[in-house]
């Protein structure tokens, strides 16, 4: 690959890649079709159908090829299963209420 073809290459990873908040290049393991139907344990033509109706975020594409990066995938799981929804609301609720119990100790103190 030759110097410019490089950077070429990087900045359209970066650019397609961080375009989304979610994902964290750092950590994200960047997952093929087949790789997202099987940990999510559907079909490949199911997958196609949620993401074409919109059920399912789109791949990034990363040197001419669709991948997904864990954190959008889990996301993704997070954002549409109500049980983690309901944990999350949960430990929002505990988070609050320790950082309120922290305030009152520090102004009696």
């Amino acid at each position: 690959m030759t110097d410019k073809a490089t950077k070429d290459f990087f900045r359209d990873f970066f650019a397609s890649v961080t375009k989304n908040a979610l994902v964290d290049i750092r950590h994200d393991e960047f997952l093929t079709q087949d790789e997202v139907a099987k940990k999510l344990k559907i079909s490949r033509e199911t997958l196609r159908k949620a993401i074409k109706t919109g059920a399912f975020p789109e791949s990034v594409t990363i040197a001419n090829q669709s991948r997904w990066p864990s954190s959008l995938i889990n996301a993704h799981i997070r954002e549409t299963n109500e049980q983690l929804k309901l944990d999350d609301e949960i430990w929002d609720a505990a988070r609050a209420a320790i950082k309120e119990a922290g305030k009152k100790t520090e102004a009696s103190a």
